[in-house]
This record gives C-alpha cells, structure tokens and sequence, in this order.
C-alpha cells in the first residue's frame, strides 16, 4: 500500500499535462526531483537504498500482499541483470494477487469509509447490523431452538 500511496503522491506532484509524455525515464527523473525538492522543504534525508532482498520484500508486500516463495527470492537474488527490479515491479503488476489485494484494501476502506459516516450520524454500524440479522435456529440435541440471539 505505501507503494501505491508513494506513487499516487508522486502524480500529483507533477505539473499538468505531464502524464502523456511517452519518456518514462523523463517523467521517473521529474518525480524523483520533485520528491527530493518536497523532501528538502521538511528537512528530511531520504532511507538509505534497499538491498535486493529488502527490495523484493517490501515491493512484492506491496503490491501483491504476499511474501514470495523462498525459491522465487533465491533466483531474483541471483539475477545479475541490472533491470531485474523494474522486471519484478512489472511482473508482479500484470499478477492476478496485485488484483486481489488492491480490491481487497479498497473494498476495506470503503468499509471502514462507511462506518465512519455512520457513526458520524449517530448510527452504531455494528449494532444495526445485529438488530436487521435474522436469528439462526441453532439446535443442540434435547434442547430447544435458539430463536432470540440479541
């Protein structure tokens, strides 16, 4: 999430118009420059980089929620080419998990949006939705059935 988060913040640091530019090595050099300009106005020093196995944690959580196989880190840790995390990005964006996991975050802020409204207007999310549940007849042998729940 603090990936997209970045990357979203990123976008809206560039000026008008910027977004069709077909120089994707142009527009990454203009992010990087205005995040160090933003960066410089609040006094703060970038992280040291990554290592490549601290890279393939944090982007792969990022993006797809999950941890790679201890196999798949082994052979990106191998890869001597110099584009292998560009690749990594790229590969793990075209996944069905990035998908998933985006769609989950979302459908879990909106949840957590609509609570908040909620409450804001004096509802209690969680007690309207135990008064409109139907009761379950829950049957134990030589008992009765539980009809009042709540």
């Amino acid at each position: 999430m603090r990936l997209l988060s970045l990357a979203l913040i990123a976008v809206s640091l560039l000026p008008d118009g910027i977004a069709a530019q077909d120089d994707v090595a142009e527009m990454a050099r203009l992010i990087d420059r205005r995040i160090e300009t933003k960066m410089a106005k609040l006094s703060l020093q970038p992280a040291p980089r990554a290592d490549d196995a601290e890279f393939d944690r944090r982007v792969t959580l990022d993006i797809t929620g999950r941890i790679l196989s201890a196999d798949r880190v082994r052979a990106f840790l191998e890869d001597a080419d110099p584009d292998k995390r560009a690749k990594l990005i790229d590969e793990l964006l075209a996944s069905p998990s990035h998908g998933r996991y985006h769609a989950y975050l979302w459908r879990d802020s909106e949840h957590q949006f609509m609570a908040t409204m909620l409450k804001a207007l004096g509802i209690d999310p969680a007690k309207e939705y135990m008064v409109g549940a139907r009761p379950v007849p829950i049957v134990d042998r030589g008992t009765e059935p539980v009809n009042e729940l709540f």
